[in-house]
């Protein structure tokens, strides 16, 4: 549901804002998710280890303390980059256009409530509260942004600004942060609230470090072919190319929504040593994913650039090679599994850390090297190949560290 709501939300803007304004509105966006991955400074992913582990022990101080910790920190480094970046855009001339500069500055304000919401959401989720986490953040939210778009640009012709879709982002972000904190102290044990907090700043400092790496690596893989496309292109392309990337995505929506129902119980398996139901709940897992992605990568394969021109508009089926490639890496990152989420929830997150690193900077070179000649196509050649590569040498060190198969259809099981 949530992918279609994002989905319905991509046509929606594409349609009113047009090739340029939503290539605007996209490279803001791709911008604010790099910005906000350094800000969170891998929080989220630490909290919910810590915050499940906390559960399991029944230890309330180390809980209470382990949130107030995270909102203090990535508050204030949310806030002091948005600060950066917004002198950075006053002295440059980055965005050169006044809708340009307006969008950029609606998306430095939404930048801190981005982050809350990651780690809000991934506090709940360590409560086993995942689902309401998910629902509010991609179902409920999706929601009010379709019906804030619809509104403001059925009654208002002229707001059909990407400015003003940036702005209204905000202000639907500010409410479902509202949200999720109700839900959080909902949640929330009562003896949390009784205890003193207790203080493990070391331990956690020494966690942020790989899981900072592991963002800010990863997010860099997810959104360095539309930045570098921006900087070598024009934002018209910008805008064919993330419909492509939002067509795509769609084939592993089965492996998105998989991460976040799994991840606790991937620590929550191995910290008992359950290796075996663990092997199982990776197969079945990695054979669902698989199978829900196939169908999906191949009607993209053959029919995408119809349907980017059908649902988007007419201009859009420029999307179609681009959307065809990076739905083939995405096949392959369906059959490897949960990789990356297995390996850090296990306590080897410094692998994930070291490969991400890697196929980040594999990537980097390889939309340089590749976007002044092929364009589009040249972003998501570089996108698929640092994407199985990243699954394939995960999957190689999930095997020797943990001695489990995470292959779709693998035969073996512990």
């Amino acid at each position: 549901m949530a992918k279609a709501l994002s989905l319905m939300l991509g046509v929606v803007l594409a349609r009113v804002l047009g090739p340029e304004g939503y290539g605007v509105y996209a490279y803001a966006i791709a911008l604010m998710t790099v910005l906000a991955v350094l800000a969170e400074l891998g929080a989220a992913t630490l909290l919910v280890r810590e915050t499940a582990a906390s559960v399991t022990r029944r230890d309330w101080p180390a809980l209470r303390g382990v949130l107030s910790w995270s909102v203090k920190i990535t508050g204030m480094t949310s806030v002091a980059i948005a600060a950066v970046v917004a002198v950075y855009l006053q002295m440059t001339s980055v965005g050169s256009s006044e809708i340009q500069y307006r969008t950029f500055y609606w998306m430095l304000l939404l930048l801190p409530v981005t982050v809350f919401l990651r780690v809000i959401g991934a506090s709940l989720g360590g409560l086993h509260q995942v689902v309401k986490s998910q629902f509010i953040q991609m179902v409920l939210r999706q929601v009010l942004l379709l019906a804030a778009f619809s509104a403001l640009f059925t009654l208002m012709p002229d707001y059909r600004q990407p400015q003003h879709a940036m702005a209204v982002q905000f202000l639907v972000g500010v409410v479902s942060l509202l949200v999720l904190v109700a839900v959080l102290l909902r949640y929330l044990p009562e003896d949390v609230r009784r205890v003193r907090a207790e203080y493990c700043t070391r331990k956690w400092v020494r966690g942020l470090i790989p899981f900072t790496i592991i963002g800010g690596t990863g997010i860099i893989n997810d959104q360095a072919d539309i930045l570098m496309l921006g900087y070598f292109a024009t934002y018209e392309e910008v805008g064919f190319y993330r419909v492509a990337v939002q067509g795509a995505s769609l084939v592993a929506f089965g492996l998105t929504a998989a991460n976040a129902v799994l991840a606790p119980q991937f620590s929550r398996l191995y910290a008992s040593g359950s290796l075996a139901q663990l092997q199982r709940v990776v197969t079945a897992s990695a054979r669902m994913v698989f199978l829900s992605a196939l169908p999906v990568a191949v009607v993209l394969v053959l029919f995408g650039g119809w349907l980017a021109a059908a649902v988007f508009g007419a201009e859009f089926d420029n999307s179609h090679l681009p959307m065809a490639i990076i739905a083939g890496g995405q096949v392959a990152n369906a059959a490897m599994g949960s990789v990356g989420f297995l390996l850090s929830m296990t306590g080897h997150e410094m692998d994930v850390a070291r490969t991400l690193l890697f196929t980040a900077m594999l990537n980097i070179i390889l939309n340089y090297l590749l976007i002044p000649g092929f364009g589009m196509g040249g972003a998501a050649s570089a996108t698929a190949i640092s994407l199985c590569l990243w699954n394939v040498v995960l999957f190689v060190l999930v095997k020797k560290r943990l001695g489990i198969n995470s292959w779709a259809f693998a035969r073996k099981t512990l």
